[in-house]
């Protein structure tokens, strides 16, 4: 990345989350607060597994139209986080205080984004529905993170982030989905993914292998060995993406359903020929 784009990166960071600190009081820190903000966050994902559905939802976009457009939205919510990692300040970055970093990303991008606010009257939209769309995908986000970090919440509520964390992977994965497939399991079903995912321990497979990335760990001890951290690569869940992640799956699920095996064999070859 060049420096201009760096120093824009800083610059509207600092901002933001100049203007979010203002919003956040010690009361964003009580556990009633976080407790109501992770069972909310949690609904919120259930219905919508992924962070750009909010848009969806409250009209910026249709369903299965492109959002290049507004791809630049959720920069402001993102560089903030940056910064504030930057300053040692990540850890008021909760899911409690999820909506005021929302509020905060909202009022810089109606201060800044001529695109927004095009796509918003052609789409007879107000202000009122950019902020609920962004306040929605920020607790999704949050939900994830305080999910993937282990923070405390309701059973209830970490199944509902489980199986949205798995619907999600079983559509943005192929080798995900061809295993899925294999064992005979319905992917767009939360529940029976989540059973699955149960039988053969999945999600703890997904911590293991993002243990290591700071943005979804980002307030515990081993932030501190990190000197940088990039929340836009994060964000996409690209660090489960891997190979070890994979292997491991795979030998899980055999050990679990050995009568697949076979079938395992197939669906992985036919990916491995599209050049998944």
């Amino acid at each position: 990345m060049n420096k201009s784009y760096q120093a824009r990166k800083k610059k509207v960071g600092g901002e933001v989350f100049g203007n979010f600190s203002k919003k956040v009081t010690n009361d964003h820190f009580k556990k009633g607060e976080h407790t109501q903000k992770i069972i909310l966050a949690g609904d919120l994902a259930e219905e919508m597994p992924f962070v750009t559905m909010p848009l969806v939802e409250n009209g910026f976009i249709k369903k299965g139209e492109s959002f290049t457009h507004l791809l630049n939205i959720y920069q402001p919510n993102l560089w903030a986080q940056d910064f504030a990692h930057s300053a040692g300040e990540l850890g008021k970055m909760t899911v409690s205080t999820a909506i005021e970093r929302a509020n905060a990303s909202v009022e810089y991008i109606l201060r800044n984004l001529k695109k927004v606010h095009e796509v918003m009257k052609k789409k007879g939209l107000k202000e009122y529905d950019l902020y609920l769309a962004m306040r929605q995908a920020a607790l999704i986000e949050s939900g994830y993170y305080t999910r993937l970090g282990e923070g405390e919440m309701p059973e209830s509520t970490r199944k509902k982030i489980d199986s949205a964390l798995l619907r999600r992977t079983y559509r943005n994965m192929p080798l995900f989905k061809s295993v899925i497939d294999a064992v005979g399991v319905n992917g767009i079903d939360g529940k029976e993914l989540l059973d699955f995912s149960s039988d053969i321990e999945l999600t703890d497979v997904l911590q293991e292998f993002v243990e290591n990335d700071p943005y979804y760990n980002r307030r515990s001890r081993i932030i501190k060995q990190f000197g940088e951290m990039n929340a836009e690569t994060s964000a996409s869940l690209k660090q489960i993406n891997t190979v070890s992640f994979f292997d491991e799956m795979i030998t899980r699920a055999i050990k679990r359903f050995p009568s697949v095996r076979n079938s395992l064999r197939k669906a992985l070859e036919e990916v491995d020929g599209k050049g998944a």
